[in-house]
């Protein structure tokens, strides 16, 4: 996905709230997109095929739209109290990516494909499940929750990342560590690597 494109879905996501502690929404989605695109890169049959990848990585980029609401950004930012519910509609997420959907040449189908990735990530319902055509959908959400949950953790969680070392056993291995120091480029280094 290129940087115009990018800025194409992220700008209007600009000055949102994703969580109550001030993190942002475009922040959010740009981290999970950087994480769901590095697990893409482990994955050999996504890696191949360019528009299943397209497909992941807009689902990572909008994959918490619905926080976009009014009602949500009251209560993220403590003026209401209540749940922030964010799982749309077919029809309202298909609203939402109005803007770029032409540019990125999206199709109903390929529409419904991101959102079966989507709409799941979080929870499962009966009416989900009954809903979901997409054949793989099960392991896209996986990959979409593992970069969710890892782009979402404000300190290490190692129950987590425990539960993801074992999910991933003998496909991708997971390292955590700590610097004592100020972010250098060595720091941006031993990290890429």
């Amino acid at each position: 996905m290129n940087e115009n494109i990018l800025l194409k879905v992220l700008t209007p996501q600009f000055g949102l709230l994703a969580k109550s502690t001030g993190e942002t929404l475009i922040a959010h989605h740009y981290t999970t997109y950087c994480i769901l695109k590095k697990l893409i890169s482990y994955t050999p049959t996504i890696k191949k095929n360019e528009k299943e990848r397209k497909r992941l990585l807009l689902a990572a980029l909008t994959h918490d739209i619905g926080k976009k609401l009014p009602k949500n950004q009251e209560i993220l930012r403590g003026r209401k109290t209540g749940r922030v519910v964010h799982k749309l509609s077919l029809n309202e997420y298909t609203s939402e990516i109005s803007t770029y959907q032409e540019m990125l040449d999206l199709s109903q189908s390929e529409i419904k494909e991101i959102y079966d990735t989507i709409v799941t990530h979080h929870s499962v319902g009966e009416a989900d499940l009954d809903n979901i055509e997409l054949k793989n959908a099960g392991f896209f959400t996986r990959l979409l929750m593992t970069a969710d949950w890892l782009a979402s953790m404000d300190h290490i969680s190692f129950p987590t990342l425990n539960f993801l070392r074992i999910f991933f056993e003998n496909r991708i291995e997971l390292t955590c560590f700590e610097f004592s120091r100020f972010p250098s480029p060595f720091t941006y280094l031993v990290m890429n690597i």
